[in-house]
């Protein structure tokens, strides 16, 4: 599912492109420029709720996977380390 800051960037990065239209279609610099800023901002800010997102799907495997490790470790037979 996405994040609110996904959503909202998703949006934002839209309604940038609708005003640099817009911008285009009356030949107006500062609706460009808007529309431009708005799309950058509404793309860095879906990224950030996208790494948001990534890095609670990561906390939430860690524990599975730590006890997984050691799980694998116990199943392991021990060597007694070389000697130097």
């Amino acid at each position: 599912m996405m994040s609110t800051h996904e959503l909202h960037g998703n949006a934002r990065h839209f309604g940038g492109k609708v005003e640099k239209t817009i911008g285009d279609a009356v030949d107006s610099r500062d609706w460009k420029v808007e529309g431009v800023t708005d799309q950058v901002a509404g793309s860095a800010e879906h990224l950030f709720g996208r790494d948001q997102s990534v890095a609670g799907e990561v906390a939430d495997a860690t524990p599975s996977l730590i006890e997984e490790a050691r799980e694998r470790g116990r199943s392991r037979p021990r060597v007694a380390p070389r000697p130097r």
